[in-house]
């Protein structure tokens, strides 16, 4: 679990300075979305297969975490209700099938969907926890298959 962890993180610092993946991060009062999305490619190969994620160019990931803020601590992650949708160009929403991954204390919250060569797909997700809702951000994505 602890190289999932650390391959997420890895993938999150190459998606600052990368054009084929995007992070971000949105604030809503106490809580905060954390999010990526990337070619399935990106992953170390023994990381896709301990979590069943098919690597390939032509298959992205969406991974989200949502994080309490906590004074004069690191904010830690909790356990959410996410929901996420990709919408293509044409306005045809594909629903994302989130699951969660947890690791000791830490959930982070997985899609897999198809992708073709410089599809755009804007992205809206949204989070609940303990009950209400925390918030919805939006991102664009062009993935690259070639």
């Amino acid at each position: 679990m602890r190289k999932f962890v650390h391959s997420v993180f890895t993938i999150c610092l190459l998606a600052l300075t990368s054009s084929a993946a995007i992070a971000g991060e949105k604030s809503f009062g106490e809580y905060a979305i954390h999010y990526s999305a990337f070619n399935a490619d990106f992953l170390n190969p023994s990381v896709a297969k301990a979590y069943g994620i098919q690597r390939s160019k032509n298959r992205a990931v969406l991974n989200v975490t949502v994080l309490k803020k906590a004074d004069k601590a690191l904010p830690k992650p909790v356990k959410a209700d996410v929901s996420g949708t990709a919408i293509t160009v044409y306005q045809k929403a594909r629903p994302l099938k989130l699951r969660e991954v947890k690791d000791q204390d830490t959930y982070y919250y997985i899609a897999e969907f198809p992708v073709t060569n410089e599809e755009t797909l804007n992205f809206k997700v949204s989070a609940r926890a303990n009950g209400k809702d925390i918030g919805t951000v939006s991102f664009q994505q062009q993935f690259f298959t070639q």
